[in-house]
């Protein structure tokens, strides 16, 4: 598994630092020369996330070390992080002219470094215990809405799981939406609110058996604009949740609530929102929880066959979606089948 750091430094004393900086948060191990560390590069392919580079080493330098990178086209796979002691400041220049993921001085700002080691770090697609956490606590506030309506507690689960396989197919197929694995991991975390309104919706409403009057419907879609208005007065404890880019995450948690029952033809609601002006967040769970909502079962519905309702969505049948999107869902189908696994269709 590609989970490990590879401190590439001759120094002893400065790996030791570093090392000390990264405490038990992801695990390390170290190259004590640019040609050792190339070799470990090799040798341990498959476990490197991300590269901690010197500049300044003899023989094997920072720079030959990234050349050599970029020449195997490992720069695209693993991300790295550069040390150096800006003594040369013509050096430095040149460094920002290379795909690094981001330049520190030596000695470190222990702070500064972490937040762009952990920001590296979940580009590379790995998560430490603060995000860990993170996902905890939202998921928590997920389960809260899922324990009142009678959808069923596995609905969060599979709204998140079936986010991440459309988001990581758009991310790689549709480089226009400019989406990066910290961008897809945010969306994920955030569509386990995308119902947080529910829980201001009445019990006799949101769980009642059979169809809902005009009235009783327009109650119901009102979750949207309530799930919004408690993002917007959550947002303090959300940026303590999520303190790493805490402003773009309670934005990213706010369209999903608000939004995710848009339609990309303008039919939906609450703001009738059409195309390109819905959020992408908001159209990948909107398509997420349409789906999950037509093959689940619950005490007041029937779920339609996965296979069925995958065919309604994909033809328009069961409202109109992002035609980019579409082919992401066509791209992933078997995964999607398989997170919403064996139905109950009695």
């Amino acid at each position: 598994m590609r989970d490990r750091i590879l401190i590439i430094d001759d120094s002893m004393e400065d790996r030791k630092e570093i090392t000390d900086a990264i405490g038990n948060r992801y695990g390390s191990f170290q190259a004590g020369s640019g040609r050792k560390g190339l070799e470990m590069l090799v040798q341990y392919e498959d476990e490197v996330a991300l590269v901690i580079l010197d500049l300044d080493m003899p023989e094997v330098d920072g720079f030959r070390v990234l050349q050599v990178m970029e020449e195997k086209k490992v720069l695209k796979r693993i991300p790295v992080i550069m040390v150096t002691d800006y003594s040369n400041p013509e050096l430095v220049a040149k460094l920002y002219e290379k795909p690094v993921s981001g330049v520190y001085g030596k000695p470190i700002d222990e702070k500064e470094f972490l937040l762009g080691l952990r920001t590296a770090m979940r580009y590379a697609g790995i998560v430490d215990q603060q995000d860990r956490f993170s996902a905890n606590v939202l998921d928590m506030f997920g389960d809260i809405v899922e324990g009142r309506d009678l959808g069923g507690a596995v609905h969060i689960e599979h709204i998140k799981n079936m986010t991440r396989a459309l988001a990581e197919h758009l991310m790689t197929s549709y480089p226009e939406y400019k989406l990066s694995r910290v961008r897809v991991n945010e969306i994920v975390e955030a569509s386990a609110l995308h119902d947080i309104g529910k829980v201001a919706i009445p019990d006799h409403v949101l769980n009642k058996p059979g169809k809902l009057t005009s009235e009783e419907f327009d109650l119901m879609k009102s979750h949207t604009t309530k799930g919004g208005e408690m993002i917007e007065r959550m947002a303090s404890v959300l940026s303590i949740v999520h303190p790493y880019d805490a402003e773009n995450f309670v934005q990213i948690a706010y369209d999903i609530c608000r939004h995710h029952h848009e339609r990309y033809d303008g039919r939906g609601y609450p703001d009738r929102q059409s195309g390109e002006d819905i959020p992408i967040a908001a159209q990948i769970v909107s398509i997420s929880d349409t789906l999950d909502g037509m093959t689940g079962r619950t005490v007041y519905k029937r779920s339609i066959e996965k296979e069925k309702a995958f065919h309604m969505i994909v033809t328009g049948e069961a409202g109109v979606f992002n035609p980019k999107l579409l082919e992401c869902l066509k791209q992933a189908k078997d995964r999607v089948m398989d997170i919403i696994g064996e139905q109950d269709l009695h």
